[in-house]
């Protein structure tokens, strides 16, 4: 009996030496079975990519598409499944190979967006609050009115009270969607802390390539920056308008006509564009580039540039208007879709931008190119005097503009830190640091940004793609003395920063060929991009 005792004893730690050591033996993966998990990923998501994308380009310009939802349910299924993130995470940390490594990390960065983005109760909810905006109507001395007409209550009307009711009254839908946003925001969070992440703002930074402390810390950089300039702007647009403080309903007001619309007329704005980028060194007609009319929903985070396939299959769609914001938003899309339309890589990951940031950085190089004085003399035909005149009223609108963002970013930080929190007094409270003038009680403005909902830690993409274009704007002018009409320029964008694609980091690929790491002083030099 005690043989046997002795014997099942044995046996008992045998079993267990085996599940042990068993269990703590290193799984080994070949690179044929990782390279065949990116094939995989690629032939799926490209062929999905370009389904969707042709499918909402025709619904885009003709308002109709019968297969649009049907891919779009495609992709969602394709992009939620957890085996993309979890897979690619444990591949990257069993290879060297900086071709594979880098597609890893892509597939990383698409699969955690689509994981919660795309997942049912995320989206149908984020379908319910877009509704809301859409059938918004506001009220207006008692009476139904419409978003368009407060708005230019608020550009034109000299009575101040007025325009203070117009703003309240757009403010009011705050009312109606404070509560899903909140809701929002805490179901991004829940599903975020489920792939190991702290918030769904540490993992959307994470998915644009972003680092959490060494973006904080720009935002800290452009906030002391901007700061004195812009309280003696502010100063001085306050005594221009009576010398009263400032409040929100007097911005657009207080921003004037500063680029006359009828310097910007409607059969003159793709003209310009062709020969602005002409003059560094782009023939837009010898591009794979389609241009069309077309409405593009607020809520498309496309922008309107659609790229069926980089980079032989760009389009464009337009609303072309008269005014130099219809101007600078037809130069931005053709910035983005010549960037496409130069990417040299074969493989469907690597042709994509390394991060939205630098994709809008590059919109924002030719948006750029039409806030130069030089331009608005040459281009345009304003004349010098009322360039001059309207110089110090531009540069105040721009450090506002610069700080409202920073107001934008810093509160959706704190709102998805603690969605709890009260969060109409953390935005008043940023919206006084950052403004410096009183903000309205109990008034749920924040609740109105769209952004919050369609594209959710979003927005910072604009501003450090401002940067990035900023930073290779010093650097040319550095080099070439000029940016417009320097075919240097195309050349340099063309050879330098647009080939590569995915291959490289935006932060790797900017030092390289600046010379320098991000430096977001720069975008202080050149406010209007």
């Amino acid at each position: 009996m005690k043989n046997n005792g002795v014997i099942r004893l044995v046996s008992l730690i045998f079993v267990l030496a085996v599940v042990v050591f068993g269990g703590c033996r290193k799984v080994t993966v070949t690179q044929e079975e990782i390279r065949a998990f990116i094939e995989d990923y690629e032939q799926s998501a490209e062929f999905l990519d370009r389904q969707e994308a042709s499918n909402r380009w025709q619904f885009v310009v003709t308002g109709y598409s019968d297969s649009l939802e049907h891919y779009r349910d495609l992709a969602a299924a394709f992009a939620t499944r957890i085996e993309w993130y979890s897979q690619s995470q444990k591949y990257a940390g069993l290879i060297e190979d900086k071709n594979l490594l880098a597609k890893l990390e892509l597939i990383r960065r698409r699969s955690i967006r689509g994981i919660i983005d795309r997942s049912p109760a995320v989206a149908r909810l984020m379908d319910s609050l877009t509704a809301v905006f859409r059938q918004f109507q506001p009220v207006f001395e008692s009476k139904p009115d419409t978003v368009a007409r407060l708005e230019q209550v608020l550009a034109s009307d000299s009575n101040r009270f007025r325009r203070q009711d117009a703003w309240m009254a757009l403010a009011a839908l705050g009312e109606q969607t404070a509560g899903g946003v909140t809701q929002l925001m805490k179901l991004r969070n829940r599903a975020a802390a489920r792939i190991g992440f702290n918030s769904y703002y540490d993992l959307m930074l994470s998915a644009d390539g972003l680092d959490k402390s060494e973006y904080l810390g720009w935002l800290r950089e452009w906030d002391r920056l901007s700061a004195e300039p812009y309280r003696r702007a502010l100063d001085s647009v306050a005594r221009d308008l009576g010398g009263e403080n400032l409040r929100p309903w007097d911005i657009d007001f207080a921003r004037g006509n500063l680029n006359p619309v009828e310097y910007y007329p409607v059969e003159q704005q793709v003209p310009r564009l062709k020969s602005t980028l002409m003059g560094i060194g782009f023939n837009l007609d010898k591009w794979p580039i389609y241009f069309a009319n077309g409405a593009i929903p607020a809520e498309d985070p496309s922008g309107g540039v659609i790229k069926v396939h980089i980079p032989d299959d760009i389009r464009v769609a337009t609303a072309l208007a008269a005014g130099p914001e219809p101007l600078g938003k037809l130069l931005s899309q053709a910035g983005r879709a010549l960037y496409a339309a130069h990417i040299n890589q074969n493989d469907f990951l690597l042709a994509q931008p390394p991060a939205p940031c630098f994709e809008w950085g590059m919109g924002k190089m030719m948006k750029g190119l039409a806030a130069l004085d030089a331009w608005k003399l040459k281009y345009a035909a304003i004349p010098e005097p009322t360039i001059i005149e309207a110089a110090a009223r531009r540069r105040f609108m721009l450090l506002h503009d610069l700080r409202l963002m920073l107001v934008h970013l810093s509160f959706e930080y704190e709102m998805y830190k603690n969605p709890t929190n009260d969060l109409h007094q953390v935005y008043r409270e940023l919206f006084e640091r950052y403004m410096m003038f009183p903000y309205p009680e109990k008034v749920k403005d924040w609740a109105v940004q769209l952004d919050y909902i369609v594209n959710p830690v979003g927005m910072q993409n604009r501003l450090v793609g401002a940067g990035i274009a900023a930073q290779v704007y010093h650097y040319l002018m550095e080099k070439n003395g000029a940016v417009l009409d320097q075919p240097q320029t195309g050349e340099f964008l063309a050879n330098s920063l647009w080939r590569s694609g995915g291959a490289q980091t935006w932060q790797d690929l900017l030092l390289q060929v600046t010379g320098e790491k991000f430096n977001p002083r720069y975008l202080m030099e050149y406010p209007g991009l």
